[in-house]
This record gives structure tokens, C-alpha cells and sequence, in this order.
């Protein structure tokens, strides 16, 4: 299960690399931005498999708290998805997307992935990995605002 993770994670690394290329260069904008939503789409899709792979039938408690944890996740992506829709595209918008995006890696991360009880620097590369990606995310903004 690990390296399948694994290979999930380096294959994420990889389509972020590519968008990420594609917006320094200019490539996206507010008509065309397939490859973002593309690589969101299947990032969120490793997240909802972690999510069922995480699921106890041993532990009633541990499962109570995922479930609050996901609905949590649920609530936050709407809000997202909302903000979104409504087209507010400005910094103070784009730090409150970004909260919420590393608010969103860190439950997933501690929680669904089990890490809160690791040592710290596998947490850290796997911060690290996440601010990479809101990094991503923010210039991908900055590109759209201009």
C-alpha cells in the first residue's frame, strides 16, 4: 500500500511539474485551464482513496473523529468550489484559498494518512510537498490575475 501511495505521489509530483511549466509559460488563462482542473481532479482522487483505505472496522471512536475529519474536508471543498464559482479572483481571495487548501493537506495528511504520530521529518516532506503545491496554485493565480 505504501508504494502504491508512493507512485500516486510521484505521479502527482509529475502533472504538477507539467502545469506548473505550462503556467510559467503563459499557457493557462480564465477560458483555458483544463490541465489545472485535470490535475486538481486527480489529486482529489488520491485524497478520496485514502480516505476509504483509512476506514477501521476495529476502531469506533477513530472512525467517528474520520468521519467529523471528512465532513469537515466536504465543507471546506464547497466552500472552495463556491469561491470558485462566484469568480473572486484577488490576493486577499487567493490567501484565503491557499489557508484553506493547507488546512484541507493537513487533515488528510494527519489524519487519513495516519502521520500525526510520525517522526517529524516525514511530516515535513510531506509539508513541504504541500506548500510546493500551493505554491503552484499561487502563481498559477498570480498568472490569472495579470
Amino acid at each position: 500500500l505504501t508504494f502504491f501511495h508512493f507512485l500516486h505521489v510521484l505521479m502527482g509530483l509529475i502533472i504538477f511539474s507539467f502545469i506548473l511549466v505550462k503556467v510559467i509559460r503563459g499557457g493557462y488563462n480564465s477560458s483555458d485551464h483544463f490541465g489545472v482542473e485535470t490535475g486538481a481532479s486527480f489529486w482529489h482522487m488520491v485524497d478520496l482513496l485514502w480516505i476509504i483505505f483509512s476506514i477501521d472496522l476495529r476502531n469506533a471512536l477513530m472512525n467517528r473523529i474520520l468521519t467529523i475529519i471528512w465532513i469537515a474536508l466536504l465543507i471546506l471543498a464547497t466552500i472552495s468550489f463556491q469561491i470558485g464559482n462566484l469568480g473572486l479572483i484577488n490576493k486577499i481571495v487567493m490567501l484565503l484559498l491557499a489557508f484553506i487548501t493547507m488546512l484541507k493537506g493537513c487533515l488528510v495528511v494527519n489524519y487519513f494518512m495516519d502521520l500525526r504520530n510520525s517522526y517529524w521529518v516525514w511530516k515535513a516532506s510531506i509539508f513541504f510537498y504541500l506548500f510546493t503545491l500551493l505554491a503552484i496554485i499561487a502563481v498559477a493565480y498570480i498568472k490569472a490575475l495579470t
